[in-house]
C-alpha cells in the first residue's frame, strides 16, 4: 500500500487513477476527522446531562435535607417555647 501511495508510483499511474486515489485518501482522512468531530460532540452532550443528573440529584438531597431535616429542628423547638409560655 505505501508503495501505490508513493509519489514516484503516483506520478506514473495515469491522471484518473491519480485523482480517484487522491479522492479516496481525502474522503478517508475528512472521515475519521468528522469521526472524531461528532464523537467528541456526543461525548460532550452525554457529559453535560450527567452533570445536570448529578446536580438535580444534589439539590433533590439539599431541599430535602433542609425541607425536613433543618426545619424540623427548629420547628420543634419554636413550638417548645410556646409550649413554655
Amino acid at each position: 500500500m505505501g508503495e501505490i501511495l508513493s509519489y514516484g508510483r503516483l506520478k506514473n499511474a495515469p491522471q484518473g487513477c491519480r485523482v480517484v486515489l487522491l479522492g479516496f485518501i481525502l474522503i478517508s482522512v475528512l472521515w475519521t476527522l468528522i469521526s472524531i468531530l461528532l464523537s467528541a460532540v456526543a461525548w460532550a452532550l452525554v457529559m453535560a446531562v450527567r452533570l445536570l443528573v448529578i446536580a438535580a440529584v444534589l439539590y433533590g438531597v439539599y431541599w430535602a435535607y433542609t425541607t425536613f431535616v433543618s426545619d424540623s429542628n427548629n420547628s420543634a423547638y419554636e413550638r417548645e417555647k410556646v409550649f413554655e409560655r
